[in-house]
């Protein structure tokens, strides 16, 4: 089972995303959260499991929620680059990889 580990970009949206759902409902915030924990493990357990968004990226996206996890696999480690909102451009979202400029 590969270590997991969030990089900071991948911190950052998620407390981003947190604050914005918890503005409106706090248990909707925790529930968000309790999510992303889930997917989190079902990566560690299986890191092909989501499909590849532009190599070396992979993409699984959350359920129940418009947003996608971002992730890279290196060796028996799994690196989450980004958690990211999936209504906005592909191009957006490339940009935010650093797979454009």
């Amino acid at each position: 089972m590969p270590a997991v580990t969030f990089l900071a970009g991948a911190d950052r949206d998620v407390f981003e995303i947190f604050a914005r759902i918890e503005a409106r409902d706090p248990d909707a915030a925790d529930a968000f959260l309790q999510r992303i924990a889930d997917r989190v493990w079902q990566l560690a357990g299986h890191s092909e499991s989501g499909p590849v968004f532009v190599a070396p990226f992979r993409r699984l996206v959350m359920r129940g929620y418009p947003f996608g996890i971002f992730y890279t696999v290196e060796g028996a480690r799994l690196f989450v680059q980004a958690v990211l909102d999936l209504r906005q451009s592909p191009e957006a979202i490339r940009r935010r990889l650093s797979l454009e400029s």
